[in-house]
């Protein structure tokens, strides 16, 4: 059996190169800069927000309900009918990326290591690279792939954005699975 903590340097290794190709995927090259559209008249719509005061860091839905019995109103079902209908992410004012960007390395080193984890339950000690990037890389694709598709089911996200994430996914799953498979155990 191999013990997770044998596995500590494809997991630091697989995260940072996770991390570095999120980094150069997401913010070097212009593969996202339309994954999100402008509103029309952008300005009313922050002031009529900005006037809500008590809007705070949260997802909002609208038309929004207070319990699940509001959705079987003729009202609700009026509103829903009527539109628009959507869902809105607000952010704290002036948020740097310096918090979104340690969370993200924490998310890959979680990923890394939680891919390793299932290696360590089905694989043993010189198992060869293919089982390896076999098993690794499946757990890490499905950790950074699967969410993408429940936000385009369930939010509305583009499925042409989703599946450019799930295939980003899948990239970040070969990755982890390459230095996993490089620096299993013998």
């Amino acid at each position: 059996m191999v013990s997770i903590l044998s596995l500590w340097l494809p997991i630091l290794v697989s995260a940072a190169l996770v991390y570095v190709a999120a980094f150069v995927l997401n913010a070097a090259l212009p593969l996202h800069s339309k994954d999100f559209m402008k509103l029309p008249n952008e300005d009313a719509v922050s002031d009529a927000l900005r006037a809500q005061e008590v809007l705070q860091r949260g997802q909002y839905m609208f038309p929004g309900v207070e319990s699940r019995k509001e959705w079987n109103t003729p009202e609700w079902t009026e509103k829903a009918n009527r539109g628009p209908v959507g869902f809105l992410f607000i952010v704290q004012p002036g948020t740097s990326m310096t918090k979104q960007l340690i969370f993200e390395a924490i998310f890959s080193l979680g990923v890394a290591t939680a891919a390793g984890y299932v290696g360590t339950a089905s694989l043993g000690p010189g198992t060869s690279y293919l089982e390896v990037f076999q098993v690794v890389g499946t757990a890490a694709f499905l950790a950074h792939s699967a969410g993408h598709i429940t936000h385009a089911i369930w939010y509305g996200f583009s499925w042409k954005v989703t599946w450019i994430r799930v295939l980003e996914g899948l990239f970040y799953g070969a990755l982890t699975a390459g230095v996993f498979g490089w620096l299993w155990p013998q």
